[in-house]
């Protein structure tokens, strides 16, 4: 994580403002995640004397509000190749390339939205739907 955003910078080459910033927080969000998992991971397994159930809570929220994040970013830049394509509308090659970016931003809502599903399933109980989805078993 840290090497995306060494390479990519904490913007992640956005060209719009809102986008960016959405970028950033993501990033903030998604590193201090990985550690927090790593902690809770480590306590459950009595690597270090913690109490885990804290600390997944505190992963899973991390895990939540990066969805979150990922599917605001999802619908900015949606709206924003929206924007370009009424432009663009002149030239096929432009007009493909912008709609093969919307269908790729409709996948990530789709796959964020699921994804969040399953996050706050495994919030503590009392948060939305929290434990209530089946296990699958």
């Amino acid at each position: 994580m840290v090497r995306h955003v060494l390479q990519t910078g904490w913007a992640g080459g956005e060209d719009d403002w809102l986008a960016g910033w959405l970028q950033i927080a993501t990033n903030l969000v998604d590193l201090l995640f990985y550690p927090v998992e790593n902690i809770a991971w480590a306590g459950e397994h009595r690597i270090l004397n913690i109490t885990p159930d804290t600390w997944w809570t505190q992963a899973n929220c991390l895990w939540a509000i990066s969805l979150y994040l990922n599917i605001g970013s999802a619908l900015r830049k949606v709206y924003t190749v929206r924007q370009k394509m009424v432009a663009v509308k002149s030239s096929e090659e432009g007009a493909r390339k912008l709609e093969t970016l919307e269908r790729e931003q409709y996948i990530n809502l789709i796959q964020a939205g699921c994804d969040l599903i399953n996050a706050i399933h495994w919030l503590p109980a009392g948060h939305l739907w929290a434990g209530r989805l089946s296990q699958g078993r």
